[in-house]
């Protein structure tokens, strides 16, 4: 850094510009405000009540004093200045002192608008602890959904092109099928493993257990499985009276028609997209 040597023998040459490249040296401090912002409170200005403490804001590249006092809405820039005489009985104005402080004038500014820095070690221990957060996001560990198009996906991200049409399942290593499925088994206790379909039609087994009946004109139901071995009943809609019948055993009619039905709940359809840059 810039500095002066004052240590040094024959009389220093304390002069005017002398003075001026010291209070350059100290201005230079303003400098640190731009890494915290503008309008930031740097240090104190502590609210107890309906009181603002003394203390140190950044506004408008400048670091400066702030003068509490009773909590207002409006801060505004106030600069005090001391006349000196000089040694030709001249009085100047030499020493200007700048502060913030409450009150309402032309070029009052938001008090709300000034944020509060937590200072640097804060800062980093939760950095520490969001980068934890985020190590699950390393290149094929966690992912997110994306629901706008791929060509608006953030860059350090792409999409995860073999979750494309899946949905997500737990991992279950006690999982056991209830039918027994081995490669089902396999697949829902071994992590990355696929399975399952869109679409799929019922066979014989994964019918429900039923009996198909039907009702003789008494009313009498009567089991179709039966009736197939020639079961007789009494027909009493005909008013000569009662007559035997055989009933028809001939193959019943087939219904349905076997198409596939769906395996989705409601759905609605996004991207699956993960971290690609640390």
């Amino acid at each position: 850094m810039n500095y002066i040597n004052f240590q040094q023998i024959g009389g220093f040459p304390l002069e005017t510009e002398t003075l001026l490249e010291v209070q350059k040296a100290y201005s230079i401090f303003n400098a640190y405000g731009k890494a915290m912002g503008d309008k930031v409170i740097v240090s104190g200005c502590t609210v107890v009540g309906n009181n603002v403490s003394d203390g140190y804001i950044y506004l408008n590249d400048e670091l400066i004093s702030f003068k509490g006092g009773t909590l207002q809405s409006k801060i505004y820039i106030k600069e005090d200045v001391q006349n000196v005489e000089f040694a030709d009985l001249v009085t100047k104005p030499v020493y200007y002192t700048r502060y913030a402080t409450f009150g309402n004038t032309t070029n009052s500014i938001d008090w709300a608008d000034f944020k509060r820095i937590d200072p640097i070690l804060t800062l980093m221990s939760r950095m520490d602890e969001l980068e934890k957060t985020n190590a699950v996001f390393i290149t094929g560990g966690a992912m997110v959904l994306w629901n706008k198009p791929a060509n608006e996906i953030p860059e350090g991200w792409k999409e995860v092109e073999d979750w494309r049409g899946r949905m997500p399942i737990g991992f279950d290593p006690n999982y056991n099928f209830a039918f027994n499925n081995d490669e089902v088994n396999y697949r829902l206790n071994v992590l990355g493993q696929t399975g399952g379909v869109r679409e799929s039609k019922l066979n014989l087994s994964e019918l429900p257990n039923f009996t198909l009946k039907w009702k003789n004109s008494q009313g009498t139901k009567i089991d179709i499985a039966g009736a197939r071995d020639a079961i007789v009943y009494s027909d009493i809609s005909q008013s000569s009276g009662n007559h035997r019948k055989d009933i028809d055993t001939s193959p019943l009619e087939s219904i349905g028609e076997g198409r596939s039905h769906t395996n989705m709940s409601p759905y609605r359809t996004v991207l699956f997209i993960e971290r690609i840059k640390p």
